[in-house]
């Protein structure tokens, strides 16, 4: 038996015979570009995948660094509050300081009184900037007291010591001092003025400085307290 050559190729590839009958020669053409558009829908999806992937890592750091740069914000704040706490006054720029790998820079500047500083800080940490405005409240600073208002003072004091004397004895009459008190001296004389009062007299120095109170009290001699009947029994023996 003779087997032609088309003949012999089909009985050694068997499965060639099953894929003409199954894709005819016409239907391979449109197979192919099936297969092509399969092949390019998956590369799409798998690019994507990446591009995705890669866009949240990105925000992740970008969080991250925003954050960071928030608080080297409130750093420069915190160093804004401690320079006014040293002079209240003061305004002007601070920065860029490097602090914890990012960098800050602050500015205080004037607002419309005289007891509000406005606070600029702008926090920088890798590609995230933060900026922290607010207003800090603060009082003007006192003038430190003049000798002649601590030697008034002193000299209070003195009239108050003598005042908790007479508390505890009414009679008592004499001087205190000269006696040394917070860096001056204290002198303060109690005499009998008339009838029931009395005068004292403080004297405080400070310095070159020197205040003296006058003041005229009247001093009354505590009442004793009334005993009863009853108090003054013996308590029962109790047998």
């Amino acid at each position: 038996m003779e087997f032609s050559h088309r003949e012999h190729r089909d009985a050694k590839h068997p499965g060639n015979n099953l894929l003409q009958k199954v894709f005819p020669s016409s239907c391979r053409g449109g197979i192919l570009v099936l297969v092509l558009g399969m092949i390019s829908i998956m590369l799409i999806m798998g690019m994507t995948f990446i591009a995705v992937k890669g866009f949240e890592q990105k925000i992740g750091l970008n969080h991250k660094d925003s954050i960071q740069a928030q608080y080297i914000a409130e750093a420069g704040v915190a160093q804004a509050i401690q320079a006014l706490k040293m002079d209240n006054l003061w305004s002007g720029s601070i920065g860029p300081i490097e602090h914890f790998g990012g960098k800050f820079t602050v500015t205080v500047s004037d607002s419309y009184d005289t007891t509000t500083a406005i606070i600029t800080s702008i926090g920088e940490y890798g590609i995230a900037m933060k900026k922290i405005i607010l207003s800090a409240e603060y009082k003007a600073a006192e003038s430190p007291p003049t000798d002649q208002e601590i030697a008034y003072h002193l000299a209070e004091v003195g009239v108050q010591m003598v005042l908790d004397i007479l508390e505890i004895d009414y009679q008592w009459r004499g001087t205190i001092g000269p006696m040394d008190y917070e860096g001056g001296t204290i002198t303060v004389t109690c005499v009998t003025d008339y009838g029931n009062k009395v005068k004292i007299t403080s004297t405080g120095q400070y310095g070159s400085a020197e205040e003296t109170i006058e003041v005229i009290v009247k001093v009354k001699k505590p009442k004793k307290p009334k005993i009863t009947k009853d108090e003054t029994k013996f308590p029962q023996m109790i047998e």
